[in-house]
């Protein structure tokens, strides 16, 4: 897992690239937080998806951030009072957020983040060859 973390008025957030259990934990959130419900109006279900995403990123907030985190026992209420805090913020903590997320996503030893004088020829990325495949065909 890589992960990525940044500052915010004192608060430290801890963001996680994403996974099979980031998806899951994605899926889970938006679920118990009515986003895909038909009786949800659809810029509350953009608002609720959209924050779910920055929730299921998140492995911790060690500070405060003024509004609840419910990283490990996320309940339909905490999911959307979260959301809403994030919407009520101040876009450079959004901003910032999802910079991390992008950052943890690239990963630590991605060549394109390296300082030139650490990219060695070892560590250039050097394209993967695919496989020729050669369709066949069968048939009567």
């Amino acid at each position: 897992m890589t992960q990525a973390s940044f500052e915010y008025n004192g608060a430290t957030i801890t963001v996680q690239n994403t996974t099979g259990r980031v998806e899951v934990l994605k899926a889970h959130l938006r679920s118990i937080s009515g986003a895909w419900d038909e009786t949800t109006a659809p810029l509350r279900a953009t608002e609720l998806i959209t924050g779910t995403l920055y929730l299921s990123h998140t492995v911790k907030v060690e500070g405060s951030l003024g509004f609840d985190v419910p990283i490990a026992d996320a309940t339909p209420e905490r999911v959307r009072a979260f959301v809403d805090g994030l919407l009520d913020c101040d876009v450079a903590l959004v901003n910032a957020w999802d910079d991390a997320i992008t950052q943890a996503g690239q990963g630590a030893n991605e060549p394109d983040l390296l300082p030139s004088e650490e990219l060695t020829p070892a560590k250039k990325k050097t394209p993967t060859q695919k496989p020729s495949v050669k369709p066949s065909v069968t048939g009567s």
